[in-house]
């Protein structure tokens, strides 16, 4: 259950990495823009985290 729960994990946060690397590529982002991204990014994964263990 455990190891099942973490692999998940690993495969979300890859997931979301990628899709953080392509949104910064995208645009020139200023700082501000960048960690208003960080931020979403954070709270998507916390999201899904929150998701996924209720679902298993």
């Amino acid at each position: 259950m455990f190891i099942k729960q973490l692999s998940l994990l690993i495969e979300t946060v890859f997931f979301l990495q990628k899709i953080t690397r392509i949104k910064i590529t995208e645009q020139a982002l200023t700082k501000e823009k960048y960690n208003n991204i960080k931020l979403t990014f954070k709270f998507n994964l916390l999201f899904l985290l929150n998701f996924k263990t209720k679902s298993l």
